[in-house]
Formats: C-alpha cells, sequence, structure tokens
C-alpha cells in the first residue's frame, strides 16, 4: 500500500483515540512538543507527529495496527528522523521504534501512581496558598529557568494553577498545577524552591501540597522529571509519587 503523507492540523478524533489507548496519562513535556511540532496524516487512519528531528507519536487505528511498523520506517525516512521521544506505555510507537537496531537512554521519570501516604504537615510559619496577582514579581525573583517569562507566570495564576510557600523571610518557594490536555482531569505539577533554601524539604512539602489540593478537587496529579534531575525526583517520591514508567530516547 502506497502511504500519502499530509501535513495537517491535529485530527481531533484519532487524537482522542490514541489519548485513551493509553494505559497512563500523557506526559506534559511531551504534549508541549506535540503542540509545537508537525502533524502528518494518513488517510483516515493514522497520524504522527514530528518536533525537528524526533518523532513523539504515532497512531494508526486497531484496524490497521497491520501497517504500522512500515508507516514508522516511512516518517523516519521521509522526515529525517534520528531519536523517538517514547512514554514507555506508548505501547504502539514502543513496537515500532524497537523494530530496527537502536539505543535506548532513560529521558526522564513518569510518575503516574500515588501511594497512600498521609499529607505532609510542616513547622509553624510556613504557609502555602494560591497565589494572588502581587505575588508575580516575587515568583520572578526565585526563578531558576523554571519559568520561561513572566507572562507564563501570570498565566498560571489567571488559570488558578499558581500557588506559593510563604515564610517570615517571604515567598521561598512556589509550586504550578496545569491541565495537561484541556478538557482531561490529569493535571501536571511542578515546583519550585529558591536556592537559598533548597535542600531542606521544601520541595516535597510543596509537592504534597499541590497532590492533596488536586485530589481534593476530583483532579489526578502528575508530574515528570528529567532523568538527571535527582533532587526533584526524591522529592516528589517523599511526597507520595510513585514512578513506574519513564520517558525513552531512542535513537538510531
Amino acid at each position: 500500500m502506497a502511504y500519502q503523507l499530509q501535513i495537517s492540523p491535529h485530527p481531533s478524533e484519532l487524537r482522542a483515540q490514541y489519548l485513551d489507548s493509553l494505559s497512563e496519562p500523557q506526559e506534559f513535556f511531551v504534549e508541549a512538543l506535540v503542540s509545537g511540532g508537525t502533524t502528518l496524516t494518513y488517510g483516515g487512519f493514522a497520524y504522527a507527529v514530528v518536533a525537528g528531528d524526533m518523532l513523539v507519536e504515532i497512531y494508526t487505528t486497531p484496524a490497521h495496527t497491520h501497517n504500522l511498523v512500515e508507516l514508522f520506517q516511512l516518517v523516519i525516512d521521509k522526515h529525517s528522523i534520528n531519536t523517538v521521544l517514547c512514554k514507555s506505555y506508548d505501547t504502539q510507537l514502543l513496537y515500532a521504534a524497537l523494530s530496527k537496531e537502536a539505543k535506548v537512554a532513560t529521558a526522564g521519570y513518569l510518575f503516574r501512581r500515588i501511594l497512600d501516604v498521609p499529607h505532609e504537615r510542616t513547622a509553624a510559619g510556613v504557609c502555602f496558598r494560591a497565589a494572588e496577582h502581587k505575588d508575580i514579581e516575587a515568583v520572578m525573583q526565585i526563578n531558576d529557568d523554571f519559568f520561561e517569562s513572566i507572562e507564563e507566570v501570570s498565566d498560571y495564576r489567571t488559570n488558578g494553577g499558581l500557588f506559593v510557600l510563604e515564610t517570615n523571610q517571604g515567598i521561598v518557594g512556589c509550586g504550578t498545577g496545569k491541565a495537561v490536555v484541556p478538557g482531561r482531569d490529569d493535571i501536571d505539577i511542578g515546583m519550585l524552591v529558591a536556592k537559598t533554601h533548597r535542600n531542606r524539604g521544601l520541595g516535597r512539602y510543596i509537592a504534597s501540597c499541590l497532590k492533596d489540593h488536586f485530589l481534593r478537587h476530583g483532579l489526578r496529579p502528575i508530574c515528570g522529571c528529567g532523568a538527571s534531575n535527582h533532587a526533584s525526583k526524591r522529592a516528589l517520591e517523599k511526597a507520595g509519587f510513585a514512578c513506574d514508567h519513564r520517558l525513552l530516547s531512542i535513537s538510531y
């Protein structure tokens, strides 16, 4: 069968089928790549998303999975792909990506399971609260490349996804929460602690507060961190998040 690759907008129905086919929610970092990437469609039964020289998504309907590897190779060849960024629970992409000789490395850890760990309490004088407009500048003062711009901070606050950790020394940390895919209940959380207040368990406390907040609102907090970010990994684990999955970098 001769496939015709066509650059087109995201096929909303196929994309919904893909997201529903995953055993775990989409990863926020990958979703950002998808949003900024190029979507290739194949008739009405398959699509792929490339971001630069990376393939980040491919999906065929169940009736066409026998065409998956052929389709994958076509995308690889036509778009000079040398890396696949794959969630370990994305079975179609993982199967296709490992259909040829490759080098596999862990790019990140994906926390999708929540343990039955009580919400952590902290010392008196520490307040975790929803951010106000006046807090935006203070958050930017502790920013360490966590936020790309003050506009991003403002957007989080406007949408109810910015929280601050305050002591008698002022704002020493913040937490964020944002829907990974609009209209779905999975909330990606993140935490930032001022350099002067790190290694005191505050990142763990922020993660615990975010987890408690979103669970109480009937939402599902999830998170991920880079493979080299050992501090965040420890903080998330101590806050009650468990990592059963990885973000894999598969290169050729």
